[in-house]
């Protein structure tokens, strides 16, 4: 029989004393749209905003006997609160973005009915267990990525380099002017830095690269002696 479980902050459930009694459906995000109105026109029409709302997921779940004193309950409570990476064992080399949406009432049944729901919202996508050894780093100029996920990747490029610098992914250019040292383009932030310094004023192009679904054409053109990509793939 599979194991069933989830880790939440990297702490499994069983390890804390809690089973899993109904797992929750596999689920995909909504898309966000804005729903509009005109007078004298029937009915509504949407506009697509480009983006996936947030989700809740739901797992409902029980204390084994011998978790059920004060002192474990506590530990739990203590777990079961705030943000962090929320791994199912669905799949256990992908987790979500998550955060506890609702408190946590154990305390007050669990002397005669040891149930209950822990519900997380969580970020539209999933992302890799392995986020460390997806990073590429090289001093080629121009090579492929492939992008593994089921969905366009947001990616934090890391260039050394001076001077004027245009980043090529597929068909799109992306300008910098005037870098000095080394330079953070962040996708998925819309920013652009070096450590704790902003430099979006050397960002001359509006979008942010994206990295598509299978094979992507990089280029970097100028100064640069060292690039590192954390490519931050997403499935849903």
């Amino acid at each position: 029989m599979q194991d069933v479980y989830f880790i939440f902050n990297n702490k499994k459930c069983t390890d804390m004393g809690v089973e899993i009694s109904e797992f929750p459906a596999l689920q995909h995000p909504e898309r966000r749209v804005e729903v509009i109105e005109v007078d004298g026109m029937d009915g509504s029409y949407t506009q697509d905003l480009g983006a996936y709302n947030t989700y809740k997921i739901s797992i409902e779940c029980v204390l084994n006997k011998l978790s059920r004193d004060a002192q474990s309950i506590n530990e739990i409570l203590k777990w079961l609160k705030g943000s962090g990476k929320l791994i199912l064992s669905t799949d256990p080399m992908k987790y979500y973005e998550a955060r506890i949406a609702s408190a946590i009432s154990v305390e007050n049944v669990i002397w005669i009915f040891p149930e209950f729901k822990i519900t997380f919202e969580v970020q539209p996508f999933r992302k890799s267990v392995n986020e460390v050894s997806d990073v590429i780093k090289t001093d080629e100029k121009k090579f492929r990525v492939f992008n593994k996920g089921d969905v366009s990747s947001r990616p934090i490029i890391t260039l050394k380099g001076s001077g004027d610098i245009t980043v090529n992914v597929n068909s799109n250019s992306y300008l910098l002017q005037g870098v000095t040292d080394s330079v953070t383009i962040n996708s998925e932030m819309q920013e652009v830095y070096n450590d704790t310094k902003s430099l979006n004023t050397l960002y001359k192009s509006i979008e942010f690269p994206e990295f598509q679904v299978g094979v992507n054409e990089f280029e970097v053109i100028g100064n640069v002696s060292e690039i590192e990509i954390k490519p931050n793939w997403r499935w849903f």
